[in-house]
C-alpha cells in the first residue's frame, strides 16, 4: 500500500490531488508540447506563405467584370477600407492552366476600377471557354486575405481589341497631356478615363514624362499600361522627357512595341492628321551631347518647307513659355520657335511643369501677336502631381491652374481649331475657346 495515501495530514502541508487529475494535466501538457513541435516543424515550409490579415483588412465584398477584350480586362472591385494590394488570377477552368496573374497597388479601399492588360504569353493562353477570375486583397502582398472572390468568365472568339482609329469623316479630335503616371496611382486612372469615356480622340499626343520616377519597362507595365496604355496604339509620344531616358532605352522599347510610329533614339518626327500638320520635337536635344541640335534644326526647317497644310501644331516637353513654377522656361529651343513662327505655325503644346496654362498668341520674343502669333498651352496635368506657380504671371499668360488634373481636347477643323481643358471629375476649373489658323 502507498504510505503517502494513509499518512495523516498536517496543518500547513500540501494535500495531494487525486491521481486522475494529475494524469489529465500531464496529458494536456503533452498535447501542447506536441502542437508546438508540429508548428515548429512546419515553420521552414510556411515561411513564405501568406498570413491571414486582421478582420478590418479582409477581402473585397464584390467583384465584377465590366469588359473583356482580346488583350485585357476591365474589373470593378469593392475592397475593404485599408486595402492596399489586389492580386488577380485568371485560370482556365477546363484545363486548370493559369492564364495570367497580376498585382495592383491601390491608394485606398472602396470602389476601384482595375484595367489589366495581358502580355503576349497570356494572350496566347487565352483560349475560348470558361475561365475563373480570382481576387485576393490585403494590406501588402505578404498580408493577403486567404479568402478570395471569384467570377466565371465565358471567353469567345468574338472578343477583340479596338483597332487603331483612323480619322473619321468628321474633323479629327486630339487629346494631349504630359507628366502622367507614378507607382501606385496618382491620378492617371481619372485622366485616362477622360480620354476613353469623354474625349474619345482619334489620336493622343503624349507630352513627355509618362512614367515616374524612371520609365523602366517594369514600371510602365505596372502603372502606365493599365490606364494610359489602353490607347498606346494611338499615342504619338515625344522623345526627351527627363523621366523617359531622354528618348532612349526602355521608354523607346515600350512605345515602339505598339505605338503608331517607330521612334528613333532622341529623334523628332512629323505626321499629318486631317487638314493639319503635326510635329513632335525633342526639346532635350539642345542639352545632350548624343543629340545634334543643328541636324534637327535643319530637319525642322526642311519639314516646314515641305508642309502643304494650312494649319500646323508642334509639341515638346520643356516649356518655352511658362509662368515660373518648379521649372523655369527653356529658351534653348528658341531657334525652333522662330522657325515655327516664320512658317506661320499655329499651336504649341508643352508640359514639364505640372500645371495648366494658356497664353495669348505671341512671337518668339514674347510680344503679343494676334495676327501671326503662336498660341501655347502647358498641359502638365496628366495625373502625376501639382506644382505651384511662383511669382507674377509670365507675359501674355491668360489662364492658369495649379490644382486640377485634366486633359486638353482639340478639334482640328480645316482652317481653325476648338480647344477645351477637360478636368477630372468634380473639379470646377474649365477653359475653352476657338481660333482660326493663319
Amino acid at each position: 500500500m502507498d504510505a503517502s495515501a494513509t499518512a495523516p495530514s498536517r496543518p500547513g502541508r500540501f494535500r495531494p490531488r487525486p491521481r486522475w487529475l494529475a494524469l489529465g494535466a500531464a496529458a494536456l501538457l503533452a498535447a501542447l508540447v506536441a502542437l508546438l513541435a508540429a508548428t515548429s516543424g512546419r515553420s521552414d515550409e510556411s515561411a513564405g506563405a501568406e498570413r491571414p490579415t486582421p478582420r478590418n483588412l479582409r477581402a473585397a465584398s464584390t467583384l465584377s467584370v465590366q469588359a473583356l477584350t482580346r488583350d485585357g480586362l476591365l474589373v470593378r472591385l469593392v475592397a475593404a477600407k485599408r486595402t492596399r494590394v489586389v492580386r488577380l488570377r485568371l485560370i482556365n477552368r477546363e484545363t486548370g492552366v493559369q492564364v495570367s496573374i497580376r498585382r495592383f497597388d491601390i491608394r485606398t479601399g472602396g470602389s476601384v476600377r482595375l484595367r489589366w492588360r495581358f502580355g503576349p504569353r497570356a494572350i496566347a493562353r487565352l483560349k475560348s471557354g470558361r475561365h475563373r477570375l480570382r481576387a485576393e486583397t490585403g494590406r501588402s502582398i505578404n498580408r493577403l486575405d486567404r479568402r478570395t472572390l471569384s467570377r466565371t468568365l465565358v471567353v469567345t472568339d468574338s472578343r477583340s481589341t479596338a483597332p487603331l482609329p483612323s480619322p473619321s469623316s468628321a474633323d479629327p479630335v486630339i487629346a494631349a497631356a504630359g507628366d502622367i503616371a507614378c507607382p501606385g496611382n496618382c491620378g492617371q486612372d481619372e485622366t485616362a478615363d477622360l480620354i476613353t469615356d469623354v474625349i474619345k480622340p482619334d489620336a493622343v499626343l503624349g507630352l513627355g514624362d509618362y512614367q515616374y520616377d524612371t520609365g523602366t519597362l517594369q514600371r510602365f507595365e505596372s502603372y502606365y499600361t493599365p490606364y494610359w496604355g489602353r490607347f498606346r496604339n494611338r499615342t504619338y509620344a515625344i522623345n526627351g522627357g527627363s523621366h523617359d531616358f531622354y528618348g532612349t532605352g526602355d521608354y523607346l522599347t515600350y512605345f515602339n512595341a505598339e505605338g503608331p510610329v517607330q521612334l528613333k533614339p532622341e529623334g523628332s518626327y512629323s505626321f499629318d492628321i486631317g487638314a493639319w500638320h503635326v510635329i513632335a520635337l525633342n526639346s532635350y536635344c539642345f542639352e545632350r551631347d548624343s543629340c545634334d541640335e543643328n541636324t534637327w534644326t535643319q530637319w525642322l526647317r526642311e519639314d516646314l518647307r515641305a508642309n502643304s497644310k494650312r494649319c500646323t501644331l508642334a509639341y515638346f516637353h520643356q516649356p518655352y513659355w511658362t509662368t515660373r513654377s518648379n521649372h523655369d522656361r527653356n529658351k534653348n529651343t528658341q531657334p525652333w520657335i522662330r522657325l515655327l513662327y516664320e512658317a506661320d505655325a499655329d499651336v504649341i503644346l508643352q508640359a514639364h511643369n505640372h500645371v495648366y496654362e494658356r497664353f495669348a498668341p505671341q512671337d518668339p520674343d514674347d510680344r503679343r501677336d494676334d495676327a501671326r502669333g503662336l498660341e501655347a498651352f502647358t498641359v502638365g496635368s496628366g495625373g502625376r502631381s501639382h506644382y505651384d506657380f511662383i511669382g507674377a504671371p509670365a507675359p501674355n499668360s491668360l489662364v492658369r491652374n495649379a490644382d486640377t488634373n485634366g486633359v486638353l481636347k482639340l478639334v482640328l477643323h480645316p482652317g481653325s481649331y476648338d480647344y477645351a481643358f477637360v478636368p477630372e471629375p468634380g473639379a470646377g476649373f474649365e477653359d475653352a475657346g476657338s481660333r482660326r489658323c493663319h
